[in-house]
């Protein structure tokens, strides 16, 4: 533990990464329940799938931009306070989307909804830090990601019941509920880390973590790794629904099975972890990932259009990003225990801003091709991070 760190008798640990895995699960609830709602939004607000694209992008970028806040703020004012500022921003927000009545509104909401989220997967990464250390920081993550990933698995069918029982407002109404058991919970259970007075000016301390090379490494590698991921996620309804005539109920059963294999392979690495190094097999789940975008490509630009085979390609790609999250977040947190909040901030920040960017680039299309070359590239290019970081870990 740091010096700061708060104290938690480790019989109460599991509850405690039990609520910081539903902090962590607002931005997957807060996209996947609403997905199967996009063309009904579309339709009601009478306008383009591109612009209620916007709704998820604009959300990825508030994720982005409010994880630069709650970091610093956390290591200066205590982890708690920031935190339930922003779950409470959350709940205010989600209210305020079920009765947006433009879309142009909806999309501001949605903006201010994960900027309040962001809170969430930020601060609770700064907890684990302060409690944890070495490999034990790459477990804990994918012991949190058994709960986080929960969301992607239950929200698409939860979402598909409310849209049919309620419609797409009522989503929004849930999601308000959800913000408002999050607070009750981190309220009572999130320790109360005492505030660490200021050793350097902010600026000083990014500096301190850009000048890191296995932190910005890393970093850079949960990026590539999130474009891939993003990309997936923001085209999924329109590849799906549009171009594979798959259902609203069927698309949550594809989606939900990706989730799945998501979790399984996260805790998978909790058993790798006791045999190999976090640098090791976050380089090598890197190399699986490229391989499996290769066969998606193959599938997508050398076949017929199949449900099945497109499918299948898709589920392999996706397995592969639960063995390289909590193992690069890992080895970026490791080295800072004193400006874990400004670590989780930059970490998260790059992440969703990189994936806001590749969502944005590749809403509107009309194929296929845009999200699967877009997934392929986030995965080659966290295949060259993930390399230099198992040729560093090496040498040291």
């Amino acid at each position: 533990m740091s010096g700061a760190a708060p104290s938690v008798p480790p019989a109460r640990h599991g509850l405690l990464i039990l609520v910081l895995g539903v902090l962590t699960a607002f931005g997957p609830l807060s996209i996947d329940m609403y997905l199967p709602s996009l063309p009904l939004i579309g339709a009601s607000f009478h306008t383009t799938a591109a612009r209620v694209q916007l709704t998820l992008a604009t959300f990825m970028f508030g994720m982005g931009v409010g994880q630069l806040l709650y970091g610093p703020l956390s290591d200066r004012y205590g982890r708690r306070p920031p935190l339930l500022a922003g779950v409470l921003l959350y709940c205010v927000s989600s209210l305020g989307c079920a009765l947006a009545p433009r879309v142009e509104v909806l999309i501001a909401l949605r903006f201010l909804q994960a900027l309040g989220g962001a809170a969430g997967p930020v601060i609770a990464r700064a907890v684990v830090r302060d409690l944890f250390s070495g490999p034990e920081i790459a477990r804990v993550l994918s012991i949190m990601t058994l709960v986080m990933g929960a969301a992607p698995i239950l929200a698409p069918v939860l979402g598909g019941a409310v849209l049919a029982a309620a419609g797409w407002r009522a989503i929004f109404f849930v999601l308000t509920g959800i913000g408002v058991l999050a607070l009750a919970l981190a309220h009572w259970h999130v320790p109360r880390r005492p505030p660490l007075p200021p050793t350097a000016a902010l600026h000083h301390n990014v500096l301190v973590l850009l000048r890191d090379r296995r932190f910005v490494t890393s970093a850079l590698a949960g990026a590539f790794a999130q474009v891939t991921l993003f990309a997936y996620i923001s085209s999924a309804p329109f590849v799906f629904m549009t171009l594979l005539h798959v259902d609203a109920h069927g698309f949550s059963l594809l989606f939900g099975m990706n989730a799945f294999g998501f979790i399984a392979t996260t805790q998978c690495n909790r058993l790798l972890l006791r045999r190999f190094s976090v640098a090791g097999i976050a380089c090598a789940a890197a190399v699986y990932l490229c391989v499996m975008h290769a066969l998606l490509l193959a599938v997508v630009h050398f076949s017929e259009p199949s449900l099945p085979r497109f499918a299948g390609a898709l589920f392999l790609c996706v397995i592969g990003l639960g063995l390289v999250f909590p193992n690069v977040t890992a080895l970026a947190l490791e080295g800072h225990a004193k400006l874990a909040g400004l670590a989780s901030s930059l970490l998260g920040a790059l992440q969703f801003g990189a994936g806001a960017l590749a969502a944005a680039l590749v809403a509107g299309g009309h194929s296929a091709a845009p999200m699967v070359w877009m997934m392929s590239a986030g995965a080659a290019l966290a295949l060259l991070t993930s390399a230099t970081l198992w040729r560093s870990s090496r040498a040291s």
